[in-house]
């Protein structure tokens, strides 16, 4: 099946589109036939017809976009990040590890505001932090013996 191609349009241009199509809903048109003279798909005129039944032509308009913004103030940064640098364990984690599901933990608690962990990380490096994996010790690991090791077997090996 072909893919048909749509332009892009301006929020302006969708916005009259939407108008049209109350219009049509006014002369007796159904959704399909809305949607088939817009060229648009059916489920789009059955949310337009929806709102337009409930609320009139002005449910139509343009509506405000939804605008990302920082959520914490100047003050709260700081005491955010006197919390980080002063450690997970000192918070109260088992691990120094700060990964943004605490974090977002974090800020909840003392803020009372709510991030989800994955569009902090913008706000993360925006205060200069880099996401980065911890490196992996064995927990029972003898350095000494490590190190003998690295001085018998591994020089003789790496020599060969």
């Amino acid at each position: 099946m072909e893919q048909k191609w749509y332009p892009k349009l301006t929020r302006e241009q969708m916005e009259e589109r939407r108008f049209k199509a109350a219009e049509l809903f006014e002369k007796g048109y159904n959704q399909n036939q809305a949607a088939v003279s817009l060229g648009v798909h059916r489920s789009s005129t059955c949310r337009w017809y929806k709102r337009w039944k409930k609320d009139g032509g002005q449910a139509l308009k343009i509506q405000k976009g939804k605008v990302s913004r920082k959520k914490l103030n100047q003050d709260q940064i700081k005491q955010l990040e006197h919390i980080l640098v002063s450690g997970a364990t000192e918070y109260g984690f088992d691990t120094e590890l700060w990964t943004l599901k605490r974090i977002a933990g974090v800020i909840m608690k003392e803020f009372k505001i709510q991030y989800h962990p994955g569009s902090l990380s913008r706000t993360m490096r925006m205060l200069g932090y880099t996401c980065q994996k911890p490196t992996r010790i064995a927990i029972k690991r003898d350095d000494e013996k490590r190190q003998m090791w690295l001085k018998d077997v591994w020089e003789k090996d790496k020599n060969k």
